[in-house]
């Protein structure tokens, strides 16, 4: 009897395929072990505003097969947590596990991800490897919509498709978003970027090294359109976008509001408006700026053909120590720096005038690749605790980056490569 009673103990707290121990509190959280554990969360007695705990590594290789049609079309396979139903508001914690090959096909639907939506939630800790999320407006690899609330210590690789509000990580939201990445593909047609599509809330320590492809407005390698704010933050990978009219393109935000601020970021990503004849507004870091843009810089090459700037395409805001090096392509409105000024401002902002191939700008000054590596150039800049540069062999760098590897730029890393 003793030995019955310890068996049925133990496979109690060990419960799993779909059945979690835990009764969802903090001190008590529900444990998710396997993916049909995953799959209850939000349904039946576990709630939406439980708390999650993710035990172990889930291969959701499963989910490619799940709820198929007879016509042939692919799977749905799994369905984002909270669709249809409430936001999610409670807590789920990775605990630095791995849930791989999820697959997820709703192209019809809005609020597409593993969660569909949140309203106050935390999701931390977590990886997500190899996921594929396919919706049509407000679709990320996370969450679709978020509210509000805190994304933390989040890593996604894979493919993320939509229509509208298309993020790698997020497709809309006002999150709290820290110490999070992004690597694969994002693909939409607006409002389109790396990580989020749409941001109005904080943004810190964050990036994204991702291919981006937008067919219209609003397409950015970190963010397509930015309400809140954007810090130590940096994008790699190319932003690309084949129509005609497109607008608001840039390396890392697509279009800077007049409430979006970008502070001690870069990007490194190449702007690329490919087999264009009309397009507007495309910018090594910024497409279109009418907010403020400090302590930051740009290296990839942009090509467009109205508008064009190696850091911002159009400024209506404020730009203050910041600098470009990246090559510039356009037809009208073109410059190292800004292509087109419409009542913006820039103090102390350079480019690099042998690298972008431009001597003009709408705004900031040109120097050379031997004044760039000089401190003495920049003026007011901080070279103590916000800029560093290797005197005589650097560009200037933010101290704040300087353990990424890819923070230190010098003038044998940027030419017109892919652009020409």
């Amino acid at each position: 009897m003793a030995l019955l009673l310890i068996l049925w103990m133990v496979a109690d707290v060990f419960a799993a395929n779909g059945t979690m121990s835990g009764s969802g509190t903090k001190i008590d959280p529900w444990l998710v072990e396997d993916y049909e554990d995953l799959k209850m969360v939000g349904k039946e007695n576990y709630t939406l505003a439980g708390v999650y705990l993710l035990t172990a590594d889930i291969d959701a290789s499963a989910s490619a097969n799940e709820y198929c049609s007879p016509e042939g079309s692919p799977c749905n396979g799994f369905v984002p947590i909270g669709m249809d139903t409430v936001a999610f508001s409670g807590t789920f914690n990775g605990a630095h596990h791995t849930i791989k090959n999820l697959f997820i096909w709703f192209p019809c639907e809005d609020q597409v991800g593993l969660f569909s939506n949140v309203d106050g939630g935390t999701i931390n800790k977590l990886t997500l490897e190899n996921i594929s999320v396919v919706g049509d407006y407000y679709v990320g690899a996370l969450v679709g919509k978020m509210y509000d609330g805190v994304i933390s210590n989040v890593k996604i690789n894979g493919v993320v498709t939509g229509a509208k509000y298309v993020g790698g990580l997020m497709g809309i939201g006002n999150a709290t978003i820290n110490y999070s990445s992004v690597e694969g593909i994002v693909k939409g047609t607006t409002i389109v970027g790396g990580l989020v599509g749409y941001a109005s809330g904080s943004l810190y320590n964050v990036s994204s090294n991702v291919s981006v492809m937008g067919e219209e407005d609003q397409i950015g390698g970190l963010v397509g359109e930015l309400v809140g704010e954007v810090t130590h933050s940096y994008s790699l990978g190319p932003v690309i976008t084949k129509d005609d009219n497109a607008e608001d393109i840039g390396g890392l935000i697509g279009l800077n509001s007049s409430k979006g601020t970008v502070s001690h970021s870069y990007s490194m990503s190449s702007v690329i408006c490919d087999d264009c004849n009309d397009s507007y507004g495309m910018g090594g870091l910024v497409g279109d700026n009418n907010g403020s843009i400090d302590n930051s810089y740009s290296t990839g090459g942009v090509k467009g053909v109205h508008a064009v700037g190696g850091f911002v395409g159009v400024n209506d805001g404020s730009l203050l120590n910041v600098y470009s090096t990246g090559r510039v392509y356009g037809e009208s409105d073109f410059g190292g720096l800004v292509g087109y000024n419409e009542n913006g401002t820039a103090t102390a902002s350079y480019w690099n005038k042998e690298l972008s191939g431009s001597d003009t700008s709408a705004f900031g000054v040109g120097l050379t690749s031997i004044e760039m590596r000089d401190s003495i150039y920049f003026e007011n800049w901080n070279f103590s605790s916000i800029w560093s540069i290797t005197q005589g062999s650097s560009f200037p760098y933010l101290n704040s980056m300087k353990n990424v590897g890819l923070a230190f730029p010098t003038a044998i890393l940027y030419g017109p490569k892919n652009l020409s």
